[in-house]
């Protein structure tokens, strides 16, 4: 209806109103207590939801800084035993080799906390690293064991990359409880191997137990042995719980695998590439 122009006054018009069809809805109190639990259960589930991911975050920091802790450790003992070696030669008014050694042991201290800094380093680093660590010992041990380090020559070792400093117990064990107690010459050998997707990182040595019948030396071994076997295990932990991914570490007695009456220790640590 349009109404283009009205006079004053009083007016009435008949409206015929056609309702076609009303739906009715009717909430009974069962329904609303339905309504209630439903929203109340999505609130929860959700809650619940961000409850769990944010546990799983910070228990994601938490492995991660625990596995920050136990990287940036040295063994006091190294450390206690480099500074005392550095007095030692300047005892014996030695500065030259007192000088090569402070370098050398500042130089790999550096290189220990810039590697606390990363999950990952390459392999290359990795090398250097132990090298360094090696000759240092050597410096305190002079030729009372010997070592070499080998990378297969199918590792690109600046591009693959490992956690760093796994084996360091081990090799600290094999020298001081090893090499600097034994009638003959030590040796250690490390070795980085390509298998499959894997790289194997070896350490073995041909430490025996020591020639001595003493009980009290026999038991330190045991307990460093321990000590670095928890270490490193400890380390590969946190490695599976952060990355997902099967970090392995084997300890085997040489002498009981070998047949031609070889003594010693291989360790064996199974590195996934990433």
């Amino acid at each position: 209806m349009q109404l283009n122009y009205i006079q004053r006054g009083c007016f009435k018009w008949p409206i015929d109103v056609s309702i076609l069809s009303v739906k009715t809805v009717s909430l009974t109190g069962s329904t609303l207590l339905w309504l209630v639990i439903i929203t109340l259960g999505l609130a929860f589930t959700g809650s619940l939801l961000i409850i769990l991911l944010l546990k799983r975050r910070y228990q994601r920091k938490i492995t991660e800084l625990e596995h920050r802790f136990l990287l940036v450790q040295m063994d006091p003992h190294f450390v206690f035993n480099s500074l005392t070696a550095i007095q030692n030669y300047i005892f014996k008014n030695d500065p030259y080799q007192a000088t090569r050694y402070f370098s050398s042991f500042s130089k790999l201290v550096r290189l220990i906390l810039e590697n606390s800094q990363k999950d990952f380093i390459s392999i290359a680093h990795e090398v250097e690293t132990l090298t360094l660590y090696l000759e240092l010992q050597k410096l305190r041990f002079g030729d009372k064991f010997e070592f070499t380090i080998t990378v297969d020559p199918d590792i690109d070792a600046e591009h693959h990359t490992i956690p760093p400093m796994l084996a360091q117990p081990f090799i600290e064990n094999a020298i001081e409880r090893g090499s600097v107690h034994m009638g003959k010459r030590g040796s250690i050998n490390i070795r980085f191997i390509l298998r499959g997707s894997n790289i194997l990182f070896e350490v073995e040595d041909n430490g025996g137990e020591y020639p001595t019948s003493n009980a009290n030396q026999q038991k330190l071994k045991k307990e460093f042995e321990a000590h670095a076997f928890k270490r490193s295990s400890d380390r590969l932990m946190n490695l599976r719980k952060i990355f997902r991914r099967k970090y392995k570490m084997e300890i085997k007695d040489l002498a009981q695998v070998a047949e031609n009456g070889i003594q010693g220790t291989l360790i064996i640590f199974t590195l996934p590439i990433l």
